[in-house]
């Protein structure tokens, strides 16, 4: 049988179906605010939960336990192993439900359904392939991770 999340706060009837949703409801519906903030210098990231603190805290650590079994590539985190896995074995479990676009993560599906919103302004395009961003910053990681080569000359 399913599990359900009812909200606990009196006069909420949402109800969930996945832990992380109901969570996520909480967290942004009821509780005052992001209150655990992270203490490496320079970042300042901010969480609803101890937990996610702790957790966001690994990638600062350089610990990559999480190893690829096809090309020895290493990650912080096992589900950013399995996502990479599926480079391999080409696997694209996620679909646009309006155009039928498929991926392997939900960061290129939610990238995707922008395209399908009119609030969707790609204003900032990248010099190498002409890809198209919403924000500076994102090139600038786009260039870093997929033409460092072009960078450094």
């Amino acid at each position: 049988m399913l599990k359900m999340f009812h909200c606990p706060y009196e006069g909420c009837s949402q109800v969930y179906v996945a832990i992380s949703s109901f969570q996520n409801h909480v967290n942004l519906v009821h509780r005052k605010g992001r209150t655990k903030v992270c203490p490496h210098p320079g970042c300042g990231k901010k969480f609803y939960l101890s937990n996610h603190l702790h957790r966001h805290m690994i990638i600062h650590s350089g610990v990559r336990d999480f190893t690829c079994e096809t090309c020895g590539k290493s990650f912080k985190r096992k589900n950013h192993l399995e996502v990479h896995r599926r480079t391999h074995t080409g696997e694209t479990p996620l679909q646009c439900e309006i155009c039928g676009y498929q991926c392997r993560q939900r960061a290129s599906l939610n990238w995707h359904m922008k395209k399908h919103t009119s609030e969707a302004q790609y204003n900032f395009t990248c010099d190498f392939c002409h890809k198209k961003f919403e924000r500076l910053e994102s090139v600038k990681f786009h260039k870093l991770k997929s033409h460092p080569e072009q960078l450094t000359t």
